[in-house]
């Protein structure tokens, strides 16, 4: 959605490894990676003035500066998102300039996001934080409760909370 309403090259850069990172959920959706579409080149897409859609790049194994990984994708694309794991999280918060905290509506949410709120400000990211878009996904009938306490932790202390709704057809 995001790439078809900018027109342009989005990079999401997959800071995490193994099971479960956005690296090996786009491998089950040939549409996100650029060498498995219709039509691509062998060896993928390359960044040219024309590239469109979302672009998934992967650090390396052996990538440890997580910062000037993001300084180099964000030379390249005029939109980049990060998705650190945590050894990884304060040395990309030094290359961030926006935050996009996402936390399931769930009974976890509300201390996770205190938590993390309180990391942040701690570790001198305040700014980021106050900045910050709050993200509380599958938020139904059953999970409103936890929804309204995450809700609760992070008003006031970020920008904007926004409450992403559970669709009944994921469930298939």
């Amino acid at each position: 959605l995001l790439t078809s309403l900018r027109g342009e090259a989005v990079a999401v850069l997959d800071l995490s490894q193994g099971q479960g990172s956005l690296t090996e959920r786009a491998r089950s959706i040939p549409v996100l990676l650029p060498s498995q579409r219709a039509g691509a080149e062998p060896g993928g897409s390359r960044g040219g003035a024309g590239e469109r859609g979302l672009q998934v790049v992967t650090a390396g194994r052996g990538t440890e500066d997580a910062g000037e990984l993001i300084n180099s994708v964000v030379a390249r694309y005029s939109l980049t998102l990060a998705d650190p794991d945590a050894a990884r999280v304060p040395k990309s918060l030094r290359a961030a300039d926006q935050l996009v905290l996402v936390a399931p509506a769930s009974g976890e949410a509300a201390g996770s996001l205190a938590m993390t709120l309180e990391w942040l400000e701690a570790n001198d990211h305040g700014r980021l934080a106050e900045a910050a878009i709050t993200v509380l996904n599958g938020v139904s009938a059953l999970t409103t409760q936890h929804a309204s306490k995450a809700a609760a932790v992070a008003s006031g202390r970020c920008r904007a909370i926004v409450q992403v709704p559970w669709d009944e057809r994921l469930r298939e």
